[in-house]
């Protein structure tokens, strides 16, 4: 519907969706017809986090067939990343990465994406760029026409990574990356990679 009425009130201003989707966050809990879909898998908690993520899949599939039925689709960016690693609790798996949810190990912080565009110079690409989830604000900033001068002006934490998206041989727009700071007992303590 939102896409609908663009199409018919604003087709030449840009748009911006965030799409945020609970189906892999506990308590998991598809819809029946997509967690009986893998009855062959005996772990409870597994099968219904397949059955969340395949709903999580089509809805995103309804999303982008919406965008290229309304003429969007060749000026369209999609982005799609994750907050976190998998709880395993829920039916998650990060291996071989130690760690999950909540925890300061790769398999708590290093998570799935992907860029999607018919804008992207290189396609197909595999990167383990270090970025930060932080890095997207000043990405789609810069994206929808904001300067350097005024993304430096905002005072962000992250950096925009469209040059190195688009350039896969330039060096990483960042260098390091903060991943845990916790005040204890007036003392802040934190993990840099």
């Amino acid at each position: 519907k939102i896409l609908e009425d663009h199409a018919t009130s604003n087709s030449d201003q840009p748009f911006f969706i965030y799409l945020a989707h609970q189906s892999t966050h506990g308590p998991i809990d598809p819809p029946y017809k997509y967690s009986h879909m893998y009855a062959n898998i005996q772990d409870k908690a597994r099968r219904k986090f397949f059955g969340a993520v395949t709903a999580m899949d089509e809805k995103i599939g309804y999303m982008v067939e919406s965008i290229k039925e309304q003429g969007f689709y060749d000026n369209t960016i999609i982005i799609f990343l994750s907050d976190n690693g998998a709880l395993q609790l829920e039916g998650g798996n990060n291996w071989p990465l130690r760690g999950w949810k909540r925890k300061i190990y790769e398999g708590g912080i290093r998570t799935p994406g992907f860029i999607h565009s018919p804008l992207l110079n290189v396609t197909g690409v595999i990167s383990n760029r270090f970025t930060h989830v932080t890095d997207w604000l000043p990405t789609l900033y810069h994206l929808a026409g904001a300067t350097e001068q005024e993304l430096a002006a905002e005072g962000f934490s992250g950096v925009n990574l469209w040059d190195t998206i688009m350039n896969p041989d330039l060096p990483d727009a960042r260098s390091e990356i903060v991943l845990n700071l916790d005040d204890v007992e007036g003392v802040t303590i934190g993990a840099i990679r």
